[in-house]
């Protein structure tokens, strides 16, 4: 009798470990077991282990020029992955084994002998379910470890994420390591999307859009986003009440046979979409969030590049003085392919010296402006950043000047015929050739401030001047010049009571001499009644000319901006050439 209690007790337990729900809702007892000494080889039988409907298996799956151990729904033509195990692994090679040891750890042996822990548990059973789920089992089977605790880029029917918990995108269809996107679960339960390493705000957040994150609802303890086997997707509380519903079936609607799997993916372009996988035919996208392909995702196109659609597709271009970092793979970004100078002078008034600024209409910048001011110009705003020495491109829109540094991101191009505001976007940019635009973009010089009809005179008279100077500099020696024009000017002087020699003349001109010879300036033009100042500042422009480094020398936009008073001239470096007398 005491022996059938015991009997009984010890049926009473098994059943009762069998009935346990652990920490997912199937039934605990593997249909295939896979016990301790079973292996798997990359290139040799067995490859991979199969779940008992035949529609998962779990092994080694060709990976660039290696292989990877994970998850995939079978399919005759095209294999889905829908897990993998220590993804930012480099692939392992074809001598490679996937053991489950006789002392019950899970490992991956390279042919160099090294051994990868593959789960962290001491099994006893292990098994593919048919939900997709890789399962490790005590001696009672009891769930030690599950890969649906250790999601990757994919949610499978019966599968949750906790609050907290996230998605993370592979890099491309066949790189399944990770990539450039997250999902991450709230505490209410719902989801926001973000690009990969930045914050969980709603400046970085690209689902939900122009709404706060996290919303008033009432969430009693931990909240999860569920995907059941229906391909309903909702958000429950810890109660496992439904707190909303991202998308299900409607009534009428087609739900597939009980053979349908559902897979909620974040999709290497950022997308989290859901598919419908039917046995034997083309899987079928359900939905998805956001509800644009492409352009909608902030960071579908890296740093310093744009998106824009294409025949309905969107396409990566780089901003105007940015080059592409893989011209192969557009949607890394862009590098810049200018040099930055010294920002000199107490607002940067040296900039108009090295840079142009280039305008680039129907722009939406969604990233976060270090400066904001109201504006009645876009030139105003134009200005103002070419001044900045942190501004490196600014935003005008509704009247309002919005600075930003480098690098840019979040850039989209959008040319909608009805647009209810127009943005205008200014770049500052060096003097480059133009690459990896697009052409259909409109891209313009900025106008000159209307001005007297002296002053705009002296200037076509002035970059004229300059225009010649600047040819001649290209086939004769700069400083030959240089030295030419100083002995004709100093023979033009009335007096000639300077008593300077060719050498003091020179020296006279030169940035540690700039300083005293401007009291004399007025000298050079002795019948002319000529405002100091603008004099002044004639010279430091010629000096900027006649610069040994090519980047430093001003282009002749920059030239007539400082002529004419725009941006303030800062005083010239001395040219490092030395010059024989």
């Amino acid at each position: 009798m005491n022996t059938l209690s015991a009997s009984a007790v010890g049926i009473f337990l098994l059943l009762l470990s069998l009935c346990y729900v652990g920490r997912t809702t199937e039934t605990q007892v593997p249909v295939t077991k896979i016990t301790p000494g079973s292996s798997l080889h990359p290139a040799t039988n067995p490859t991979h282990w199969s779940s008992s409907s035949g529609q998962f298996a779990f092994g080694f799956y060709k990976q660039g020029s290696g292989y990877a151990v994970g998850i995939w729904l079978v399919d005759a033509k095209n294999n889905t992955v829908v897990w993998t195990a220590n993804r930012d692994d480099p692939p392992v090679t074809s001598n490679a084994t996937l053991q489950l040891t006789a002392q019950g750890k899970f490992v991956v042996q390279t042919e160099q002998g090294k051994e990868m822990l593959f789960a962290n548990a001491t099994a006893s059973y292990a098994s593919l379910l048919d939900s997709g789920n890789f399962v490790l089992y005590n001696q009672t089977y009891g769930i030690i470890w599950q890969s649906f605790d250790f999601p990757t880029d994919t949610m499978l029917g019966g599968q949750s994420l906790p609050s907290g918990g996230q998605l993370l995108s592979s890099s491309s269809d066949t790189n399944h390591s990770s990539g450039r996107f997250r999902l991450k679960i709230q505490d209410d339960g719902d989801f926001g999307l973000y690009p990969a390493h930045t914050t969980d705000t709603t400046r970085d957040a690209y689902w939900p859009q122009g709404t706060p994150l996290y919303n008033d609802k009432i969430v009693k303890g931990k909240a999860y986003l569920y995907l059941n086997k229906t391909g309903l997707l909702v958000s429950k509380n810890g109660s496992n009440s439904v707190i909303s519903s991202h998308y299900g079936p409607l009534s009428g609607d087609s739900v597939g046979s009980n053979q349908t799997i559902y897979r909620a993916t974040l999709d290497p372009d950022g997308v989290f979409r859901l598919y419908a996988h039917d046995k034997g035919s083309v899987s079928k996208k359900v939905s998805q969030w956001p509800w644009d392909d492409g352009c909608e995702v902030k960071g579908y196109c890296g740093f310093n590049s744009y998106c824009t659609f294409n025949d309905d597709k969107p396409y990566c271009y780089c901003l105007e003085g940015f080059d592409f970092i893989e011209p192969d793979q557009p949607t890394l970004g862009c590098k810049r392919n200018f040099s930055i100078a010294e920002c000199r002078g107490e607002k940067g008034s040296a900039a108009a010296a090295y840079y142009n600024m280039v305008t680039m209409l129907d722009i939406q910048w969604d990233d976060h402006a270090y400066s904001g001011a109201d504006m009645e110009h876009e030139q105003e705003c134009s200005d103002s950043c070419l001044a900045d020495c942190n501004c490196w491109g600014a935003l005008y829109e509704n009247g309002k000047c919005l600075k930003q540094g480098m690098p840019f991101r979040y850039v989209s191009r959008r040319v909608e015929e009805f647009s209810a505001t127009a943005s205008t976007m200014f770049l500052k940019v060096g003097n480059i050739t133009h690459k990896s635009r697009n052409p259909n973009d409109v891209f313009m010089s900025l106008p000159i401030r209307s001005t007297s009809n002296k002053a705009v005179v002296t200037i076509i008279v002035i970059t004229s001047v300059f225009t010649l100077l600047l040819c001649s500099m290209i086939t004769i020696s700069c400083h030959l010049i240089y030295k030419t024009r100083v002995l004709r000017l100093q023979r033009q002087m009335e007096t000639g009571n300077l008593g300077l020699n060719e050498e003091v003349a020179l020296r006279r001109f030169s940035y540690s001499e700039l300083k005293r010879a401007t009291n004399e300036l007025h000298k050079l033009v002795p019948r002319e009644i000529v405002d100091k100042n603008v004099l002044e500042n004639m010279v430091k422009v010629a000096l900027w000319c006649i610069q040994d480094e090519p980047a430093l020398r001003p282009t002749m936009k920059s030239v007539v901006l400082m002529l004419e008073g725009v941006t303030d001239v800062a005083i010239p470096p001395c040219p490092t050439t030395s010059i024989s007398m």
